[in-house]
C-alpha cells in the first residue's frame, strides 16, 4: 500500500506596516495643524523710546505637540505705542510713545498675544511758541504759550500733567493752570497780563522738576514814558574844596511805551531833604539820558 504523507501548514504572523505592498495603502494620513499658539512673555513693560525686548511664539497642533516650522505672522494693535519686526517664531518690538497695546502671533487659524505697556519718562520741558510777547497791560496775549515735555533722547511725551504759574503777584493770570499733554506731547494755556512793564510766567512737569519760563512786556493803552533813574548819581568831584562847587549827574533811562513830549523833571535828595530840580530833555524809549544839578 502506497502511504500518503499529509503537509502539514505553518501559519505565521505577519505585522503589517503602512506603505509595504498590500499593508493598508489607502489608509488617512492626518497632518498636523496649528491649534493653538502662546506668546512667551505674556507680557512686557518698556520705559524708552527706541527700547527694544524680544517674544517667542511656542505653536501647538491638535495632539499638543510643538511645531517647530510652523509659519508664524507677527501683528501690532497700535503701531503708535510700538512696532514690531518678526521672522518665523521669534519677533522683536520697538517702543514708539506712550500707551498700552497687544502684541499678537498668528499662525494658521490659532493665535495667540502679549500685553504691551509703554511708559515713557519725561526728561525735559521745552517751549514751542509765546515767548517773548508784547501786549497791554491787564489784557490778555494774543498767542498762547505752548510748551513741549519729552524724553531725553527728545521724543515727545504725553499724558503729562503741566502747571502754569505767574513768576510773581505783578504778572498777570492763567487759564488752565493745569494742563495734560497731548499726543504731540504739548500743553498750552492763556496768559492774561498783570499791571507792571516786565512780567513773567512758569510752565513745571514732574511737580517742579521740570521748569521752563516765559517773558512778556507790558504795554500801557495809550503809550506812555516811564523814567526810572539808574545807577549812582555821579559828583563833578569827588574831593571838592569848601568853595567849589560840585555838579551831580543822574542817568535816566525810559522804560515805558512812548517819549514824553515836553523836558522831564528830575528831583535831587541829600537823605530826606530836596536839594533842588533840574528840567532835562525826553528821554527815547529804552534810551538813557541825563540830568545835571
Amino acid at each position: 500500500m502506497v502511504g500518503r504523507m499529509k503537509a502539514l501548514a505553518t501559519i505565521i504572523p505577519v505585522l503589517c506596516t503602512p506603505g509595504l505592498p498590500g499593508c493598508g495603502d489607502d489608509l488617512p494620513v492626518v497632518e498636523p495643524v496649528a491649534t493653538t499658539v502662546e506668546v512667551v512673555p505674556g507680557e512686557a513693560e518698556l520705559t524708552a523710546s527706541g527700547e527694544r525686548t524680544g517674544f517667542n511664539a511656542v505653536v501647538r497642533d491638535q495632539n499638543g505637540s510643538v511645531m517647530l516650522d510652523a509659519e508664524v505672522m507677527w501683528y501690532t494693535s497700535d503701531p503708535a505705542v510700538f512696532t514690531v519686526e518678526g521672522e518665523g517664531r521669534v519677533a522683536n518690538i520697538t517702543a514708539v510713545s506712550s500707551g498700552e497695546a497687544v502684541l499678537m502671533a498668528q499662525s494658521g487659524e490659532a493665535d495667540g498675544i502679549a500685553y504691551i505697556t509703554v511708559v515713557l519718562t519725561p526728561g525735559r520741558i521745552e517751549i514751542v511758541s509765546g515767548n517773548d510777547q508784547v501786549g497791554v497791560r491787564e489784557r490778555t496775549l494774543a498767542e498762547r504759550v505752548v510748551v513741549r515735555v519729552a524724553e531725553e533722547t527728545g521724543s515727545v511725551v504725553p499724558g503729562v500733567m503741566v502747571s502754569f504759574m505767574p513768576g510773581d503777584e505783578y504778572s498777570g493770570s492763567v487759564d488752565p493752570p493745569e494742563v495734560i499733554t497731548g499726543l504731540g506731547g504739548t500743553a498750552s494755556a492763556i496768559w492774561t497780563l498783570g499791571s507792571v512793564r516786565r512780567q513773567t510766567l512758569v510752565a513745571t512737569a514732574l511737580d517742579g522738576e521740570l521748569k521752563v519760563g516765559f517773558r512778556a512786556r507790558a504795554t500801557a493803552d495809550p503809550p506812555i514814558p516811564d523814567y526810572k533813574i539808574i545807577g549812582e548819581i555821579r559828583p563833578s568831584r569827588t574831593d571838592p574844596l569848601d568853595t567849589e562847587t560840585v555838579e551831580l549827574t543822574a542817568h535816566v533811562i525810559n522804560e515805558g511805551d512812548a517819549a514824553s513830549e515836553g523836558p522831564i523833571t528830575v528831583a535831587f535828595y541829600a537823605g530826606d531833604m530836596e536839594l533842588g530840580t533840574v528840567k532835562a530833555d525826553p528821554v527815547e524809549l529804552n534810551e538813557i539820558g541825563e540830568a545835571t544839578f
